[in-house]
């Protein structure tokens, strides 16, 4: 009997450790590195979650959602390509480390000088333009006139963009895909989201909460400001706090957790050559491989802005106020925490089990489904009609509540699958092409998707000074179905040549 029960202990405790290695298959001589990345990746996704939001509330509600479209034209797509640039010329010059340092510190100093200095001075200006007097006054170039008018919030906006695009996208990628062999990033890269993606949940919380704190704040302290400019500076001084706790942890990293030998890599520089810049980025662009990146990036790109700008516009004609507004974004950045957390347990399985291309295929159906849901509460009033009867309200909140289960969805399996899947894509890659490649395919591919996109509903909105993104909605749908077709075929053409790279590089 005590030899059976021994038995059955045994199995259970074997069936047990198999069960937490599947959920959770990090190694204990791994475990300290983990956590240190995985905090440093909390960090910078906080302060990216909170200033999408921040960006994308300033603008919708004081200034005009069409104007979005313009800003990732005429602002962000040149900065990205700019800071491209800018970064590979620094990797041939500069050791790594303090590259890190030097970037992050001057975002800190914008986010704290744009709170205490721009904004007060800026935010309620007399001399600002609103979209009804713009159209009149500019007619077709009505766009361009309120992000010169309102030129705060649109400087804001694009260095809010380009956070995630350097910092995230280069700095931290880079460093993790330096130190992380290509055995070891199958199962460290989806469980980096287990607790960097708790940023989403904290993030999104703090943002739900922001009009009662700055309600709060106000009244005990007896503030003679609006609670307006109070939120933004709250936001942005949070920002400014996360972006100097990352700089610590990547301090505290490269000194006590990480191996020399790792931080060679880290350390590395190409060797010079006579090549100029865009040469460099012409000579990287010719490879099939960095092209496909390119091509799954863009597509993701063009899909998002597609269906996220009409879901903005839709947001905000139900929370005409920034606070408000962001405390909308904020509870959808909760639910996509909860969320992210359960894609990224089931994420780790699917890309061990199935391998690299079912991961990467996920996201792009995902979000292909969700999406169309919402298109059709958008376009079929029927429909909205039918579930806000059995919701008891009103169709454009049953809008809103699709839109937003677009978002969670798609954020979701971004922030886990394909963000995992295309780290993982860089690492088989020689030195050069991984460092430089990847600042070419991850600064221009999703902003020069964004941007397309973005040039698609600014042109009709130019052409067309009256048209809307509900009389326009009918022709998004259809770009975003054609888009997220082309993303699927991006993916699985990429998932073979991954899969002859690694055969190569092992």
């Amino acid at each position: 009997m005590n030899k059976t029960l021994a038995k059955l202990l045994s199995q259970a405790t074997k069936l047990t450790a198999a069960a937490f290695s599947h959920i959770f298959p990090i190694k204990r001589s791994e475990l300290k590195k983990f956590c240190a990345i995985a905090a440093l990746l909390f960090c910078i996704l906080f302060v990216q979650n909170i200033s999408k939001a921040l960006k994308d509330s300033l603008i919708t509600t004081l200034v005009a959602t069409e104007v979005i479209s313009v800003l990732k034209i005429w602002g962000v797509l040149p900065s990205s390509i700019l800071a491209g640039i800018i970064y590979v010329k620094l990797t041939k010059t500069i050791k790594a480390e303090n590259i890190f340092y030097t970037i992050i510190t001057a975002f800190v100093a914008f986010f704290l000088l744009f709170a205490f200095v721009i904004l007060p001075k800026h935010i309620y200006s007399s001399h600002l333009l609103d979209l009804n007097t713009a159209a009149v006054k500019w007619k077709s170039l009505k766009l361009f006139a309120l992000v010169i008018s309102n030129w705060s919030c649109s400087l804001l906006y694009v260095v809010s963009e380009l956070w995630s695009n350097i910092v995230l996208s280069l700095l931290f990628w880079q460093f993790v895909n330096a130190i992380t062999p290509v055995a070891t990033s199958k199962r460290l890269y989806v469980m980096f989201g287990v607790l960097g993606q708790t940023g989403l949940y904290l993030s999104g919380s703090f943002l739900q909460n922001i009009p009662n704190l700055t309600s709060w704040l106000i009244h005990k302290f007896s503030l003679k400001i609006s609670q307006t400019v109070l939120c933004i500076q709250v936001v942005l001084s949070i920002m400014a706090l996360f972006g100097i706790a990352s700089i610590v942890i990547f301090f505290l990293l490269n000194k006590f957790v990480i191996d020399k030998e790792d931080l060679i890599n880290f350390n590395f520089k190409p060797k010079k050559s006579q090549q100029s810049t865009l040469e460099s980025i012409k000579l990287i662009t010719q490879s099939k491989y960095i092209r496909l990146i390119g091509l799954l990036l863009m597509s993701y790109g063009i899909s998002i802005t597609t269906v996220e700008s009409m879901w903005k516009d839709k947001v905000r004609m139900m929370y005409q106020i920034p606070e408000f507004n962001l405390a909308f974004t904020g509870m959808t950045l909760k639910y996509s925490g909860i969320v992210t957390i359960v894609a990224v347990i089931v994420g780790s399985g699917v890309i061990r089990k199935f391998g690299w291309k079912a991961g990467a295929l996920i996201t792009p159906i995902c979000t292909w489904f969700f999406g169309t849901i919402f298109f059709i509460t958008a376009n079929c009033e029927t429909a909205a009609t039918v579930l806000a009867s059995i919701w008891a309200t009103n169709t454009l909140y049953v809008t809103l509540i699709a839109g937003a289960l677009q978002n969670i969805f798609t954020k979701a399996t971004k922030y886990t699958l394909f963000d995992a899947t295309k780290e993982m894509s860089y690492v088989p890659l020689d030195p050069e092409l991984k460092t430089q490649g990847k600042a070419c395919a991850d600064t221009v591919g999703v902003k020069f998707g964004k941007s397309l996109g973005a040039l698609i509903q600014a042109s009709i909105f130019s052409l067309m000074p009256n048209a809307t993104f509900s009389s326009i909605s009918v022709f998004l749908m259809i770009l975003f179905s054609m888009t997220c077709v082309l993303w699927c075929y991006a993916a699985n053409q990429l998932g073979n040549e991954y899969n002859k790279a690694v055969l190569h590089h092992d």
